[in-house]
């Protein structure tokens, strides 16, 4: 087997990154994670109206323009995300 990208935390429950494949597997969650948040909330929200219509064209590029869900939906996608990547470190961790 090859080098784990992952490993057990020493103390409480859950992975840290062993190498540069783990960290680079914890970026692109934690952009995935802020993108799900951004984007598919309510642009209004922004702190800035420049940030705002930043939002708004990011959704209207990516075809998300007329889709809204609401902040517990958010967070309900948030944790089945945190779930698939949880699931992924312990699979791309040491037995």
């Amino acid at each position: 087997m090859s080098d784990p990208w992952f490993r057990p935390k020493m103390v409480g429950y859950g992975y840290n990154p062993a190498n540069a494949k783990g960290l680079i597997a914890l970026l692109i969650f934690v952009a995935i994670a802020a993108t799900t948040m951004t984007l598919l909330g309510d642009p209004v929200a922004a702190k800035s109206s420049q940030s705002a219509a930043w939002i708004v064209q990011l959704r209207a590029d990516a075809g998300l323009s007329g889709l809204h869900l609401p902040l517990a939906a958010r967070f309900a996608l948030l944790i089945a995300e945190l779930a698939v990547f949880f699931a992924f470190a312990r699979w791309k961790s040491r037995p």
